[in-house]
């Protein structure tokens, strides 16, 4: 139930976004933020909050479920380094109750602090330091002065940030640049990692290849899917649905192939 609850929530988002240009966003990021507003709303609000991000589950189960997910990236293991931190920045108008405090640190990890919006320059500085602490100063600003208004109510911030060590790692002097078709008549050089006559995870259908590259910690994946139709992304993720990617995930299947990747 969670597994393709979760699945489609995180394409109903993608399928929302501009599929011409590149883009990097964060289901779960996303969902374990409104877990945190889910924690301290009632009614129509909470049910529409639970049916978006894990349709099909009383109120309980969803507590537990993201609970868990937020308590399983504290011990990271076999060259992992991951941390997931959510806090709510609410304005210094609404207090917060002690409760809803309690609640979404035993339950998420997670806390919340009041802020005055009316110094739009001072509450970017916080929410930006927050970030920058968690990220180990990879994302630096998230949140702008002009951003902050006296008439915002809070801002949920999650940070996340991954760094993890392939189970197979690709040779440096096997990174070469090469041309990457944008779209007709636009083409870049940028790298590209290589790997030949190797075993991996890989399964493909008439619509799109898919190549699963796995971490030292296995839990812990890289699944690339290639459309088959040149340009044909946007065509592909509009028709993707949850049910259709966790069918062609539980087909993966050891392959000795040719790997050519993007560097990233």
């Amino acid at each position: 139930m969670f597994l393709e609850a979760e699945t489609s929530f995180g394409l109903s988002m993608l399928q929302q976004l501009p599929l011409n240009e590149s883009v990097v966003f964060s289901p779960l990021s996303i969902a374990l933020a409104l877990s945190l507003v889910h924690a301290g709303s009632e009614g129509n609000t909470k049910s529409q909050i639970a049916s978006a991000i894990c349709k099909g589950a009383n109120d309980d189960q969803l507590k537990q479920h993201y609970s868990f997910l937020s308590n399983s990236f504290a011990n990271p293991a076999n060259g992992v380094e991951v941390n997931v931190a959510n806090k709510a920045f609410v304005s210094k108008e609404f207090p917060i109750k002690d409760s809803y405090l309690k609640s979404i640190k035993d339950s998420y990890k997670a806390a919340a602090e009041s802020l005055d919006f009316g110094n739009g320059g001072k509450s970017a500085g916080v929410m930006n330091d927050f970030v920058k602490t968690n990220t180990k100063g990879k994302i630096t600003e998230i949140v702008k002065a002009d951003d902050v208004t006296p008439d915002t109510a809070m801002f949920l911030i999650n940070a996340l940030y991954l760094k993890a060590d392939w189970a197979e790692e690709f040779y440096k002097s096997d990174t070469k640049d090469m041309d990457f078709h944008v779209k007709n008549e636009v083409i870049n050089k940028i790298p590209f990692m290589s790997d030949s006559e190797i075993h991996r995870d890989y399964t493909s259908n008439s619509e799109v290849e898919v190549l699963s590259l796995k971490y030292k910690d296995n839990a812990y994946r890289f699944n690339i899917f290639l459309p088959k139709e040149k340009f044909g992304l946007e065509k592909f993720v509009k028709g993707l649905t949850a049910a259709k990617m966790q069918e062609l995930l539980k087909g993966l299947k050891d392959t000795y192939l040719n790997v050519r990747q993007i560097f990233y």
